[in-house]
């Protein structure tokens, strides 16, 4: 299996520095702020995956569309890690169909409704917890993939995070 293990980790790492970011603005009751955020995690954590399995991506707002596709073409090694990253791609097709909803609004022919209208506080934990859940699952792969020191720097920052957030 070919990879791009550091634009892997350089997309992990800045997907829970996302995922930070979600979680201070939800406890100040940005709760648009923390949607946004969490699905811009959600977006960085599927485009580690990409790299993690050597897929040669263009930039693209739908990395799960080439994460359904990599598993439909059996590039992905193992059954295990196939039923892990469905799981991860239907967490995430929810946060990926709001498109750019939380950072503009929805223009309607007279005004436009602004995100921090649209989101409540129910909308923002369900995507913070999205987010918890496919950290957990990339963790997964990762331990299921490889016991390398490089994988076990990301798992303690994906720790963490986790730690961070069980009180929600």
């Amino acid at each position: 299996m070919t990879t791009n293990f550091q634009k892997c980790k350089d997309w992990i790492e800045i997907a829970i520095a996302d995922a930070n970011t979600a979680l201070d603005n939800y406890n100040s009751s940005n709760f648009y702020a923390s949607f946004y955020f969490s699905q811009q995690s959600n977006e960085k954590l599927c485009k580690g995956l990409l790299m993690l399995f050597g897929a040669i991506v263009k930039k693209t707002h739908f990395p799960t569309q080439i994460l359904n596709e990599l598993i439909k073409n059996n590039k992905i090694p193992d059954q295990h890690i196939q039923n892990l990253l469905t799981t991860l791609i239907q967490q995430t097709l929810f946060l990926e169909r709001e498109r750019e909803v939380p950072r503009y609004g929805i223009e309607e022919q007279d005004r436009i409704l602004k995100p921090q209208d649209l989101y409540s506080k129910q909308d923002a934990l369900n995507a913070l917890q999205a987010t918890i859940k496919n950290i957990e699952i990339f963790q997964e792969i990762i331990i299921a993939l490889s016991k390398e020191s490089e994988f076990q720097t990301l798992n303690s920052k994906f720790q963490r995070f986790i730690e961070k957030v069980k009180n929600l």
